[in-house]
């Protein structure tokens, strides 16, 4: 399982979606949002997550991106559900025609009863919240109500 060099994966979004998962990290009740750093979404509130590698299992990935992106050991609770997302912009600015994911939404838990969360270089910042709020972007909002953490 290796990541796809830079040049290819930019031209391989030219022409398929992404698999990605996405996750809902849940610790006493409040949910970690990060601050996208990068587009699509550029300074956003969102969930974290990202591509699955091939040969890897989404439980896996759900593991290696709560690591790689937030410092945090995750176990994984249940499968939310199968989205789909289209943005104008992509990641690398070179991709024509913006970007097409496919996600798999989870929700997780952090393994240490204290998570002590780093953000990576795709993040700015990081924060806990204990109910939905107006200003979320409509894919985030609707992955929070299909988790069924905060009440239906």
């Amino acid at each position: 399982m290796y990541p796809i060099p830079r040049e290819l994966y930019a031209r391989m979004l030219d022409y398929i979606p992404m698999v990605c998962v996405d996750l809902i990290v849940a610790h006493e009740g409040r949910i970690l949002l990060v601050k996208r750093e990068r587009e699509p979404l550029k300074g956003q509130w969102l969930m974290p997550g990202g591509r699955v590698f091939k040969g890897e299992t989404l439980a896996d990935a759900c593991v290696r991106k709560a690591k790689e992106e937030l410092g945090l050991d995750v176990r994984v609770e249940k499968q939310i559900g199968v989205y789909e997302t289209f943005f104008d912009k992509a990641f690398f600015p070179e991709v024509k025609g913006g970007t097409h994911t496919v996600n798999i939404a989870y929700l997780v838990a952090p393994t240490a009863k204290d998570p002590q969360v780093r953000v990576d270089q795709d993040h700015s910042a990081f924060r806990w919240a204990s109910s939905p709020e107006g200003g979320w972007h409509p894919y985030l909002r609707q992955i929070v109500q299909d988790s069924g953490i905060f009440g239906k």
